[in-house]
């Protein structure tokens, strides 16, 4: 009792004969400390019980040696130990949580030197997977916006470096409108909703303007017969009912008229456009099906390179000069739905016959049997600079089928 002058049942280290104090080796239980006071002993004044208690009852991978427990009431220095899986020392109860198997809950024991025990349980859990993936390195700022595949947890949010704009739910890349670098995306779990141990992922993206090494290109004398004969392999590549199909070629004249750019036709010396040509004449590119033609004007007599892609959709013909589309000054005739490249030849500086070759220097001819799109035309044009060109190789989505470097 509290007022027992005596002190009678009170636990004190100083009671010399040891009435009520709490004795390990006392066989009848006299003055054993109780956490809780037997019935109606409601003023039973003892000593604490043994407890372990850790500052949370789950931790998260990656924080290491940190959770260290408390221990109250013990006799002596104890022991720790654990059930398996859980890495912890014995001395002070500390739990390395990285070395330990995350995604379970272990039960802690500590042990004093009375053998009196007292426990706790601790669940390890792992970080959240924050895997996510893009499906190149590397775009181009014509590229289709490209938007990452996530296998781990749904949800978190994206994040980039300066100059990458991004959509920070989908991951949705807007390659137009970031900067031309390398940016390293964050992808962050912590706002998933179901997030456990919050995590982060990265992964590099660089926007870049593509190019190879292009220092040669291909001089045309108009009126010395300088052409290139690429035979009739190419056109029996293309086939006999040709849908579809796609030049691109830069070029850079000085006068003249009726100069061939490129033709796929019966012979060098017939006089005839059939099936397909392409010609120069005063300021305006010609596109030749047969006896139909499409005129299209651009002020390109300036003696600088100019890209130049023609695009047969069909009976759809679309005229790109310097990566953007023109409209036809004057038309004669219509786009065939197809057309018959079979055992035909193709040439390179000549339309017609050999009366109307080129003058002038022609470079990076590619030739696919598939309509290329305007995005993909742009990135032919985008991707060139000083001494490089687009490799019309990794033209996203498209065949190429024929490829003239013209000297490199």
């Amino acid at each position: 009792m509290p007022d027992n002058n005596i002190e009678w049942g009170q636990g004190a280290v100083n009671n010399t004969n040891d009435w009520g104090k709490g004795k390990t080796n006392s066989a009848n239980n006299w003055g054993k400390v109780y956490e809780t006071s037997p019935a109606g002993d409601t003023n039973i004044i003892g000593g604490l019980a043994l407890t372990i208690t850790y500052s949370a009852s789950a931790y998260c991978d990656g924080i290491g040696d940190t959770p260290q427990p408390t221990v109250a009431g013990n006799t002596g220095s104890g022991t720790f130990s654990s059930t398996t899986g859980l890495t912890i020392n014995s001395s002070t109860g500390i739990i390395d949580v990285d070395a330990s198997t995350k995604g379970a809950t272990y039960l802690v024991t500590y042990t004093d030197t009375d053998s009196d025990t007292a426990t706790a349980n601790v669940t390890l859990n792992a970080l959240d997977n924050a895997a996510f993936a893009y499906s190149a390195s590397s775009y181009e700022p014509t590229d289709a916006d490209p938007t990452p595949t996530i296998t781990g947890l749904t949800g978190g949010t994206f994040s980039g470096t300066t100059g990458l704009v991004i959509n920070s739910t989908t991951g949705e890349i807007d390659l137009s409108a970031s900067t031309v670098a390398s940016y390293t995306i964050t992808y962050d779990t912590t706002l998933s909703g179901s997030s456990v141990c919050p995590n982060t992922s990265t992964q590099t993206v660089e926007i870049a303007v593509a190019g190879i090494s292009n220092v040669y290109s291909m001089n045309f004398d108009s009126g010395s017969s300088d052409y290139i004969d690429v035979g009739t392999s190419l056109g029996n590549t293309l086939g006999s009912s040709v849908s579809d199909m796609s030049v691109s070629l830069w070029y850079k004249n000085t006068t003249g008229s009726n100069q061939g750019l490129l033709s796929i036709i019966s012979s060098n010396s017939a006089n005839n456009s059939d099936p397909f040509a392409i010609s120069y004449n005063n300021n305006s590119v010609y596109v030749w099906f047969g006896s139909s033609n499409y005129n299209y004007y651009a002020q390109t007599n300036d003696t600088n390179w100019h890209h130049l892609a023609i695009v047969k959709n069909g009976t759809s013909l679309t005229v790109y000069i310097d990566g953007s589309s023109v409209s036809p000054t004057a038309t004669v005739g219509s786009i065939p739905a197809t057309i018959n490249t079979t055992n035909k030849e193709t040439f390179i500086g000549l339309y017609y016959n050999t009366n109307f070759t080129y003058n002038g220097s022609i470079d990076e001819v590619g030739i696919w049997n598939t309509a290329l799109t305007s995005t993909q035309v742009q990135s032919i044009y985008d991707a060139t600079s000083t001494n490089l060109t687009k490799d019309l190789t990794t033209v996203s989505g498209s065949n190429l089928i024929y490829w003239n470097r013209m000297g490199d």
